[in-house]
């Protein structure tokens, strides 16, 4: 019997003491978030689960009908200001939904002695809604829209592509800048595919670092320009490959200032962008820069670099160097993380990057930017988060 009361004692000890955690994080966040112009409803909640505390101490079954009052009232309010999106109203309920399951485990309510299965019925029966509504919520997504695709007539007029590109080539992340995604090659098709043998191997030689963040990522996508392979590591390392033969031809260290604060480290891929005449010059050497790679990098900065021999393009930025958080009102090091390929146009380079999730309430802002695609110049800025006068 003493063993038992001792392990009730500390169960009831846990349980209180998180309620009042709980609640005291609640009270001390919500009226922060009002402050700022937020909901009051944590203020509201961290109350009542601070009463709730306070009559588990004092073991009242009340506790169990209070508190079931308050899963009820947030699955109202949660619905009410989110509707039935999942992820946005998981985290309006997922604690205290949990911790309502563990108020009604026989071990835990045995120890509080609430003694009344009223109070242990009407826990049950918000636990059940919040359940109910939640798994509605899981296959009913109201994001997805529903369409259709109209059939297209076998003798419908095909739109022109935005680009003479050769057969051979993949000069974008998604092959053109329609992303089509295709390769009008015919070589390989579904019944040799499993015939194809490697033909060369290269290593990058881009390990983790001690000074990088957990998660680092080789995700890149490469893209191929008569015959050159071009392909960048995960600390954007730029590679330029003989396309037959996997031979470097040369490559670009951009030095990335990385530290574990990152969000991660990665490279998705690089742009490629030439001017008409080099298109025509294809068996001449080109002129510096009219064929150029564009890559980004994790640290807020965009190289442009001459195709052919990898050297920095002089006339973009300052020697080929793009300060991507210039003029950024947030500059921390790894909140703004260009790690994908920008669009090109004829005259245009389209920017955008990832902001750290969860991070602070101090990050910079998801801005999609146009550059100009020969000075680096800044031509416009659209930034959907920016307050309108």
């Amino acid at each position: 019997m003493g063993k038992n009361s001792s392990s009730f004692g500390v169960i009831r000890f846990l349980t209180v003491l998180f309620a009042v955690l709980t609640g005291a994080f609640m009270l001390i966040g919500g009226g922060w978030l009002a402050a700022i112009g937020g909901s009051w409803y944590y203020v509201f909640g961290g109350v009542v689960m601070l009463i709730t505390a306070y009559l588990l101490s004092r073991r009242k079954s009340t506790a169990l009908v209070l508190y079931a009052l308050l899963l009820i009232g947030t699955l109202i309010w949660g619905v009410w200001e989110v509707g039935t999106d999942f992820w946005a109203l998981a985290p309006r309920t997922d604690v205290l939904v949990i911790f309502g399951v563990w108020l009604i485990l026989p071990f835990v309510y045995r120890s509080f002695n609430a003694g009344s299965k009223a109070a242990l019925g009407t826990m049950a029966v918000a636990l059940i809604a919040s359940a109910i509504v939640l798994a509605y919520a899981v296959f009913n997504d109201p994001q997805v829209i529903n369409g259709s695709v109209p059939e297209t007539a076998d003798n419908a007029p095909q739109a022109a592509p935005l680009s003479n590109i050769p057969d051979a080539d993949w000069p974008a992340y998604a092959r053109d800048q329609q992303g089509t995604r295709f390769s009008p090659l015919k070589q390989i098709n579904h019944q040799n595919v499993k015939e194809l043998q490697v033909a060369w191997q290269f290593q990058t030689g881009d390990m983790k670092t001690p000074n990088d963040p957990g998660e680092i990522t080789d995700e890149v996508t490469p893209i191929k320009i008569r015959d050159t392979l071009y392909l960048c590591s995960p600390h954007q390392i730029l590679f330029a490959l003989d396309a037959a033969t996997g031979k470097q031809k040369w490559k670009f260290d951009p030095g990335m200032k990385v530290n574990p604060t990152f969000q991660h480290v990665t490279c998705r891929g690089v742009s490629y962008h030439e001017v008409p005449a080099a298109a025509d010059a294809a068996n001449t050497q080109p002129a510096l820069c009219s064929r150029r790679i564009y890559l980004p990098v994790n640290d807020g900065r965009l190289f442009a670099l001459d195709a052919e021999t990898g050297e920095r393009c002089p006339a973009f930025g300052v020697n080929g160097e793009l300060d991507l958080q210039h003029k950024q009102p947030v500059t921390t090091a790894g909140q703004y993380e260009p790690t994908s390929p920008p669009v090109i146009t004829n005259t245009t380079i389209v920017m955008a990057g990832a902001v750290t999730d969860n991070y602070s309430t101090r990050e910079p802002s998801g801005v999609i930017r146009g550059f100009d695609v020969n000075t680096g110049k800044l031509l416009w800025v659209f930034d959907p988060g920016a307050k309108r006068s």
